[in-house]
């Protein structure tokens, strides 16, 4: 079963007529204990640590050029504060963008095979409780979602971003994993990783351990 991104489309403007409720051309990715099961685009299994506790998830058409679809789950403790996130989006590019491709796989980036599937990726820092996301954006959607849930992110985090193109030949769709962390108990805050300017030790410590951590909890499975 594949997503007809048009399909999507019509079913978006009829809604901005009427202001109603319509039905997704493809069901949502179903959730079950610390599992994402996808029956199309791709046909896998996310496979995340037992701990993890699913928050929720949203479908929509972010900034009006991709079908976004993401996923979120969560440790955390009893103050609900997130300890680790896992942040799973899928996207494809509407129609109305036909020229539009995600080009990271041009880049230079360091690739890591989580299960089955190959990602580029990179090591992030910065995003904490107190920042404000851009308005409309997936990150201001990923803090709706998990204050819905009654979860808060931690005042630093640490984050590896993952990102799989689903079909290379077009690279119209991806799926992006997003592994986050409090960055608290690395020992190091965000003011020390500024003043590093991202060279030397520290930041390369920091980095290739949360790629790392990313890489040993999270794995993807081909259902086909």
């Amino acid at each position: 079963m594949t997503l007809s991104a048009l399909a999507l489309t019509f079913a978006l403007q009829a809604c901005a007529a009427t202001d109603c409720d319509a039905p997704w051309p493809a069901p949502m990715r179903q959730a079950e204990g610390a599992t994402l099961s996808s029956s199309y685009q791709p046909d896998a299994r996310i496979e995340l640590p037992e701990t993890a506790v699913y928050a929720g998830g949203r479908r929509w058409a972010l900034y009006d050029v991709v079908d976004a679809e993401m996923h979120l789950f969560v440790e955390a403790g009893e103050d609900r504060i997130v300890d680790r996130l896992y942040w799973i989006q899928f996207e494809a590019y509407l129609p109305n963008r036909p020229e539009a491709s995600y080009d990271f796989h041009l880049s230079d980036l360091e690739t890591r095979t989580l299960g089955e599937a190959e990602f580029f990726v990179r090591a992030r820092f910065g995003e904490g409780a107190s920042d404000a996301p851009e308005p409309g954006s997936d990150n201001a959607m990923m803090r709706a979602v998990l204050a819905e849930a009654g979860y808060t992110l931690p005042a630093e985090t640490i984050n590896a971003t993952m990102k799989h193109l689903l079909d290379p030949d077009t690279a119209r769709e991806e799926l992006m994993i997003i592994y986050i962390e409090d960055l608290e108990p690395t020992g190091s805050t965000m003011a020390e990783i500024i003043e590093t300017r991202l060279e030397g030790p520290l930041w390369a410590g920091l980095s290739q351990g949360v790629l790392d951590r990313a890489q040993e909890r999270i794995a993807v499975r081909s259902t086909e």
